[in-house]
């Protein structure tokens, strides 16, 4: 009975059932999440946590969920490259090309509400008429403009800054 439970507690078996790393990559990406809620609170008019929860805006919502979404196919491009992998950089990486993507995904969000629906107010459209069809709206061009980022990163670049200006010409 002894020789049962000896390797529940052996260190080695829990060390290969946690993985550490894993870890570190959750708590990174993570952080990057926060990132992206607070800059989004910050660059628009409105209050996420105010329209999600008090006025229940399902325009907002879908509009928000885009963007997030976007972001984590952000991420997940920095996963796929096939680069050698190693820890540190991968975790440097998630967060600068995190941030990356955040700013160009606001970008993406500016180009939306000037050109795609200039003849719209966006903001008055999603949290005043809670316009769900802008929401969809920007939810794709959320979801575009990371899926073109994401093809970006996948690609093998010569360097970072090579890899910056891609994306940017993208």
């Amino acid at each position: 009975m002894n020789d049962l439970f000896a390797g529940l507690f052996d260190w080695q078996v829990i060390y290969d059932f946690v993985h550490p790393e894993g870890a570190l990559y959750l708590v990174v990406i993570l952080v990057v999440l926060f990132l992206a809620k607070w800059i989004h609170n910050l660059l628009t008019p409105y209050k996420i946590d105010a329209q999600l929860t008090e006025e229940d805006n399902k325009a907002v919502a879908l509009s928000f969920s885009g963007y997030l979404f976007g972001v984590g196919i952000v991420i997940l491009g920095v996963y796929s490259n096939p680069a050698a992998p190693n820890l540190y950089k991968d975790l440097l990486d998630t967060l600068i090309w995190g941030l990356i993507g955040i700013v160009l995904l606001k970008f993406a969000y500016l180009i939306n509400d000037k050109i795609l629906l200039g003849k719209f107010k966006n903001v008055k459209e999603l949290v005043t008429d809670k316009n769900v069809g802008t929401g969809a709206v920007e939810w794709g061009s959320y979801v575009g403009a990371a899926l073109i980022i994401y093809a970006c990163l996948i690609g093998e670049d010569e360097s970072f800054m090579h890899g910056i200006l891609s994306t940017l010409i993208y």
